[in-house]
C-alpha cells in the first residue's frame, strides 16, 4: 500500500499512540471531506459502543479515544464518568481474548494501566488467556522493565491480533447507513496498528544476553523466535530479526549476523515492491479488497496479504524468504 495515501504515526513503549487516519493536504474541499470522514468514524465508535457484544463494545471504546487525538470538532461521545464505568463493566464481563486485549489497549491508552490492573485485567489474561505476552505488555507502564521482564518470563504464547480491531471497525462501517466510503474503509485499516504492543520493552530487555538472568535470557530467546516463527507482522518480524542479529554479533557468530542481514535486505526489496501498490484505487474499484486484504493477513501473514494485493495490481513482488530463525528449525 501506498504510504503517501495515508500517515500511521505509530508511537510504542510510551503510555499513548497515536494513529492518522487517511489525509492528504488539500483545499477547503478536502478539509471538509476529512472532517466528514472523522465524524463519520466517530458515529461508528458510537455503532459499537452500542453494541451487546463485549468486543465491539471495547472496540467502539478504543475508536471512540482515538478520535479524540483527530483535529475533530465533534463533541465526545461520552464523558469521563461514562467511559470509565464502561471500561470497569467490560473488564468484569470480558469473554473473549480479544475484548481482553482490546481493554488492554485501551488501558494503557488512558494511562489507567494501575486501575485496570487493579480492577482484575491482568489476573484474567493469566487465567482465561494463558498469560498472554502481547495483551499483559500493554498493561505495563512506561519504564517499568521489572514488570516486563516478569511478563515475559511468564509468558506461556504469543498471539498478536494485528486484524481483528480493523475488522471490527468494518462491520461498525458497514452497519451504518451512509453509502459505501473507500476512505472510511482506508481508515479502518490504517487503525490496525492499534493494537500493537509497547515494544521498547522487548527491545530493551533482550538486545543483549542476559547472563546473570538465564530465565530472562531464555524467554527472549523463545519470544524473539516465536515473533520470526510466526511471521504474521512484519514489523514484529523485522525487529526479532534485529534483536537476534545483535544477540549474535555479541555472542561472536559472524555468520548469523550475515544471514539476518542478507534477509533484511531481501525484506526491504519486497517492502519497495508492495509499497508501489496504490490501495485506495484499487479499492474503489472493487470494495471488498480490504476485508480481503485483512483475511489474507489472519490467515497467511502479513507478506503473503501484501503479495496479493500486488497481484491485483498487475505486479508480482513474489514473497520474502522466511527469516533466518524460521530457515534454521526447518531444517
Amino acid at each position: 500500500m501506498r504510504l503517501t495515501l495515508f500517515v500511521l504515526l505509530v508511537v510504542v513503549g510510551v503510555s499513548g499512540l497515536a494513529v492518522a487516519i487517511p489525509t492528504t493536504p488539500g483545499p477547503e474541499a478536502e478539509r471538509l471531506e476529512q472532517a466528514e470522514l472523522e465524524a463519520r468514524m466517530i458515529r461508528v465508535a458510537g455503532t459499537l459502543i452500542a453494541s451487546s457484544a463485549p468486543a465491539e463494545r471495547a472496540a467502539g471504546l478504543l475508536l471512540a479515544e482515538q478520535a479524540k487525538l483527530w483535529q475533530t470538532k465533534e463533541q465526545p461521545l461520552l464523558s469521563e464518568a461514562e467511559f470509565v464505568e464502561d471500561l470497569h463493566g467490560l473488564i468484569e464481563e470480558a469473554d473473549s481474548a480479544l475484548t481482553r486485549a482490546l481493554l488492554a489497549q485501551l488501558c494503557r491508552m488512558t494511562d489507567r494501566v494501575v486501575d485496570c490492573r487493579r480492577r482484575g485485567l491482568d489476573e484474567a489474561i493469566v487465567a482465561l488467556d494463558g498469560a498472554e505476552l502481547l495483551a499483559r505488555l500493554h498493561l505495563t507502564e512506561p519504564g517499568d522493565l521489572m514488570r516486563a521482564r516478569d511478563v515475559m518470563v511468564s509468558a506461556e504464547h504469543l498471539a498478536p491480533r494485528h486484524t481483528d480491531f480493523a475488522m471490527t471497525v468494518l462491520d461498525g462501517i458497514d452497519a451504518q447507513t451512509d453509502a459505501p466510503s473507500t476512505r472510511a474503509q482506508m481508515a479502518a485499516l490504517a487503525l490496525a496498528p492499534i493494537t500493537l504492543p509497547p515494544l521498547s520493552p522487548i527491545a530493551d530487555l533482550c538486545q543483549q544476553r542476559a547472563d546473570n538472568d538465564a530465565a530472562l535470557d531464555q524467554a527472549c530467546e523463545r519470544l524473539l523466535n516465536a515473533m520470526m516463527d510466526r511471521g504474521d507482522n512484519l514489523l514484529l518480524t523485522a525487529l526479532a530479526s534485529n534483536l537476534t542479529a545483535q544477540r549474535a554479533e555479541a555472542a561472536g557468530d559472524t555468520l548469523a549476523v550475515a544471514r539476518h542481514d542478507s534477509w533484511k535486505a531481501e525484506l526491504l526489496e519486497f517492502s519497495g515492491c508492495a509499497g508501489a501498490v496504490g490501495m485506495e484505487s484499487l479499492a474503489a474499484e472493487e470494495p471488498r479488497l480490504i476485508r480481503e486484504f485483512l483475511r489474507r493477513w489472519e490467515r497467511g501473514g502479513e507478506a503473503s496479504a501484501l503479495a496479493f494485493l500486488a497481484t491485483q495490481a498487475g505486479l508480482d513482488c513474489g514473497l520474502p524468504p522466511p527469516p533466518p530463525a524460521r530457515a534454521d528449525a526447518q531444517r
